[in-house]
Formats: structure tokens, C-alpha cells, sequence
């Protein structure tokens, strides 16, 4: 039977993918939800550059240029994934929302809410986490009396209206607005930084050198190794100008909000406080809704050996955390995955 492999998602995972297969010839077609490729991406604020230095955050057949800057902006990245399609000649059918995929006689059927189908003998799951953005269970956005948006909204002009800033998760968004606060508060501005545990941070740089580049040995290792539970694990924080501005008391930190409904926000130690602006960087999804009925809908996480499923033969992930090593869910980390993976699938 001749192989054809339905990859989901067309940002840095799904294209990569794509460039790899069709190096080994494998036929594919590549489904994306947004109206352009790299849709997730571009909804990230344009001001942004990627935490890991440009020359480990090209996806294969991407040409680091002698005017690239050591740290891509978002927008600059997505152009460069532009650009590799066109030149690889990668088509993306945009506009395709997945609603589930199932088993068939061929393999998979991946069924559109369209209520097309699209029959394939292997799918790649490459959907990513930026077009799943995570609010708190406890939030209804209906009852919420305060101005308020998720980290993946928040622009550096949000902050023109805000004199008492609250912000809801302690990852490296909480970071990067915080950090964005604290360049441009003006006196008499506050800022409050609601976690529910501390988190380890670490610095961007040591002697000048990217953080990344010490961790590059480690992110070989198999999760598994170590212990590691994908779906408990908390990314350390890269950057130290938070924990600095948190032992300073330029912010102030609060345990978990517990009643987000009334105006007065309530905190778990009764600390009540409005803010006039909240933002939730209480992170994002992988989004597994389209194979829950393979990987099993009870599961926190599916079991993966290698990025192929381990409970479903022909199922693959990437982007997924730990699917394959420490650095899966990293851009680095996607690229080794994406060219395993075509491997893979040509020896089979």
C-alpha cells in the first residue's frame, strides 16, 4: 500500500515535517485549521523574540542568513517558515478544521467538520500549543467584571490604561509581561503576581554565553530516564529580572486567586485587591482533542515511544513535550524529531 501521511498543523512542527517526508518521498498532505500557515504564531505580539538563539530554532531546509539577528521576532520566524514552504514547495490546505480521526481499513481517517474526510496510513499530530490558550478553571469569562485578556493578547499598549496590573501564573509569559511593566510603569503604578508555587528561574545568559547551549548535552537524555511526568513538569524560567523585582517589592506576590467573580478579586490568604487590568499567563494546551478516542479519553497524556503512539501504531506527535527527549516541545527539539519521524516512516 502506498504510504500517505496526514500531517495536522502547518506551523514550525507540521511544515517540518512536511520538508522531511518529502525528502524521502513520502506522499503527505498538510491540514491547517488558521487561514495562512504559521497562523499560531502570528497571533504572538510582533514585539516578541524567541527565547532560543536563532541558529538552534531552524526547522530543516531553513537558511540562517548573514543579517538574521541572534534572536528572531516572532513575525521574522514566520516569514521564514513562509519562505520554506514556498521554496520546498510545501502546499498547506488552510482553513481545514480536524474534527476527530479514526481508525480505517487503510490506516486513518482524518474526518473535517466539514464533514469531509481525509484517508491516510499514517498522521502526524502537529498542532502545537499557541492556538490553545489555558484560563484558569475557576474564571468564567462571562461573570468577569474587570478588564482582563491571556498573555498571548497582551500588547505593550494594554499597559497605557492600567495602573493596577495583575497577573494570574508564574511561567516565562508572566515574565515577559512583567518584565514589560516594569520598563514602562509610571509612579504610582502597581503590579501584583498571583502563583501557586515558586518557580525555578534561571539566567538567560551565564558569561555571555545562552543558557541553551549548557542544556544542549541534557536534552539527549529519554524523559523516562529521569522520572520525568510530561504532564506535571514545570519549565524552569529563563530570565532573573522577575525574582529580582519580587525580592525588591517593585511586585508584589500573592498565593492562587480563588474567587475571580467579584469585582474584588480574593486571593487564598483573603487578600482582596481590583485590578483594572488582569493577565492570564496561565500557559497553553497540547491540543489532543482529535485523537482522544484513540489515545483514550481518560488519558493525561498520551504513552509515546519515539513520537509514534504507543497505543496507537501509525499515530505520531510532534511538538509534544517529551514525546521523544527532554527537547521535544522546543523548536530544536522538533527539527531532530521531524527528521526521525520521516525516518521512520521510510524504513517502514
Amino acid at each position: 500500500m502506498r504510504r500517505h501521511v496526514a500531517i495536522l498543523g502547518a506551523g514550525p512542527a507540521g511544515l517540518a515535517a512536511a520538508v522531511c517526508l518529502q525528502r524521502h518521498g513520502i506522499s503527505h498532505a498538510v491540514l491547517e485549521r488558521g487561514p495562512t500557515l504559521a497562523a499560531g504564531l502570528r497571533r504572538i505580539d510582533p514585539e516578541m523574540e524567541l527565547l532560543s538563539p536563532t541558529r538552534i530554532s531552524l526547522m530543516p531546509g531553513m537558511r540562517r542568513l548573514p543579517v538574521d539577528p541572534p534572536y528572531l521576532t516572532f513575525p521574522t520566524y514566520a516569514g521564514k517558515l513562509e519562505q520554506l514552504a514556498q521554496e520546498q514547495r510545501v502546499e498547506v490546505r488552510t482553513g481545514v478544521d480536524v474534527a476527530r480521526v479514526d481508525r480505517s481499513d487503510r490506516g486513518f481517517s482524518v474526518r473535517l467538520r466539514d464533514g469531509t474526510a481525509v484517508d491516510c496510513t499514517h498522521v502526524v499530530s502537529a498542532t502545537g500549543i499557541v492556538s490553545f490558550p489555558k484560563l484558569p478553571p475557576r474564571f468564567d469569562p462571562a461573570a468577569a467584571r474587570y478588564r482582563w485578556l491571556h498573555s498571548i493578547d497582551f500588547r505593550t499598549s494594554h499597559l497605557a490604561g492600567a495602573r493596577r496590573l495583575l497577573v494570574v501564573g508564574g511561567g516565562q509569559s508572566a515574565a515577559e509581561v512583567l518584565e514589560r511593566w516594569l520598563a514602562h510603569r509610571r509612579e504610582g503604578d502597581r503590579a501584583w503576581l498571583s502563583v501557586r508555587a515558586r518557580t525555578l528561574a534561571l539566567p538567560h545568559w551565564i558569561l555571555g554565553i545562552d543558557v541553551h547551549y549548557f542544556a544542549w548535552p541534557l536534552e539527549f537524555l529519554h524523559p523516562s530516564w529521569l522520572g520525568v511526568d510530561p504532564a506535571r513538569f514545570r519549565e524552569p524560567l529563563l530570565g532573573l529580572a522577575l525574582p529580582r523585582a519580587l525580592r525588591t517589592g517593585a511586585i508584589a506576590r500573592l498565593p492562587e486567586i480563588r474567587d475571580f467573580a467579584s469585582p474584588a478579586l480574593v486571593a487564598a490568604d483573603g487578600t482582596r485587591l481590583e485590578p483594572d487590568l488582569v493577565v492570564f499567563a496561565t500557559g497553553f494546551d497540547y491540543s489532543l482533542d482529535h485523537v482522544r478516542d484513540l489515545v483514550g479519553s481518560g488519558a493525561r497524556w498520551p504513552r509515546v515511544r519515539g513520537c509514534e503512539s504507543a497505543d496507537v501504531p501509525g499515530l505520531y506527535f510532534l511538538g509534544l513535550r517529551q514525546c521523544r527527549t527532554l527537547a521535544s516541545a522546543y523548536l530544536r527539539g522538533i527539527a531532530r524529531d521531524a527528521k526521525g519521524v520521516a525516518a521512520r516512516l521510510a524504513r517502514n
